[in-house]
């Protein structure tokens, strides 16, 4: 009895059989954990390079969106002389921690029915350190392939932050040409001030960002008045720089302070000068702006090119110059 009773080895034996169960823990709480910081690095990266192979594409497109199959074969930045593919494996290089070497390729050609997206795959093998040691348990975990991808699709911009004045759509004239919008409500073609949500940005009257296809309205703001704090939330230094404009195709109806218009794009103009209805002081720049003093309104600039990177993208319309950038889903 007095063996039976001997329990001398018992620690022992529930340790051997606690054996696999205490590496399989140790197994998820550092190797497991290696495996997703990776993919976290992987996701970066290729977010990385789907955004930049996506804004250049974008900026060799501009202004149509129609099929440019060159642009899978074109050097890109950031390296002279990079193709795609080695923008690609750049960025997941760059977002990979030191010593880690992921691998990063490009969906090519690219796909879609007018070429304006980019998917990006980036792998890497994470080694496990208490794996190898289950193998003798099961042979399935001395390493992962670890893999992210990420697609992003360009064109013209569904919806954009822009400054309360609606352009006439016949005024666009491209990239790198002068234009002069008359601020005035009464003319035919009227170009004026438009609701804004008190940060003078363009809005609807629920208080959204504006989106092509909607009409907007100057919610009784006559388009030849200042576009003063207390109506509009506008400052004199939110008109100066690159900024970007409604466009817009007709007058759905209306006239004066109650003109309406129907937005079919965004464009974006460095400007170069402006005069409202007001204090020349405040509401004319440059100080040396010969119609200081005059009574002309208008804002005068060039039109410029520009990557709204973030922002959705319409499925068809016109660019006008602006594109947006919008990381999506993958679904292969």
């Amino acid at each position: 009895m007095r063996r039976l009773k001997d329990e001398r080895g018992a620690v022992t034996v529930l340790v051997t059989l606690m054996l696999p169960v205490l590496l399989g823990m140790a197994a998820i709480a550092v190797d497991v954990s290696r495996a997703y910081q990776e993919r976290r690095e992987l996701q970066n990266g290729v977010d990385a390079a789907a955004l930049a192979i996506a804004e250049n594409c974008a900026r060799a497109q501009m202004g149509t969106i129609s099929l440019v199959s060159t642009c899978a074969s074109a050097t890109l930045p950031p390296v002279a002389g990079t193709p795609v593919a080695g923008s690609a494996q750049y960025y997941a290089s760059k977002n990979a921690a030191a010593g880690h070497t992921p691998t990063a390729t490009v969906d090519l050609p690219f796909v879609g029915t007018a070429a304006r997206e980019v998917t990006v795959r980036s792998s890497r093998t994470v080694n496990y350190v208490f794996g190898p040691v289950l193998e003798a348990f099961d042979g399935q975990f001395d390493s992962k392939n670890v893999t992210a991808a990420a697609k992003a699709i360009w064109g013209p911009p569904l919806t954009l932050k822009a400054r309360p004045i609606a352009m006439n759509r016949s005024l666009y004239t491209g990239p790198g040409t002068s234009v002069t919008i008359n601020i005035d409500s009464t003319a035919p073609g009227a170009r004026g001030w438009l609701r804004s949500n008190g940060d003078c940005w363009a809005t609807t009257s629920a208080g959204a960002t504006p989106e092509v296809g909607e009409v907007l309205d100057e919610s009784n703001e006559p388009g030849n008045s200042v576009p003063s704090s207390g109506s509009l939330g506008c400052d004199p230094t939110d008109f100066q720089g690159k900024i970007s404009f409604p466009v817009y195709e007709e007058q759905p109806g209306g006239s004066g302070s109650s003109v309406s218009y129907l937005i079919v794009g965004f464009a974006t103009i460095q400007v170069s000068a402006f005069k409202f209805t007001g204090d020349p002081s405040t509401w004319c720049w440059p100080s040396t702006n010969p119609s200081c003093g005059g009574s002309d309104r208008y804002v005068k600039g060039t039109f410029v090119q520009y990557v709204a990177v973030g922002s959705p993208v319409a499925t068809s319309g016109t660019s006008f110059g602006t594109t947006a950038i919008q990381l999506v889903n993958v679904t292969d």
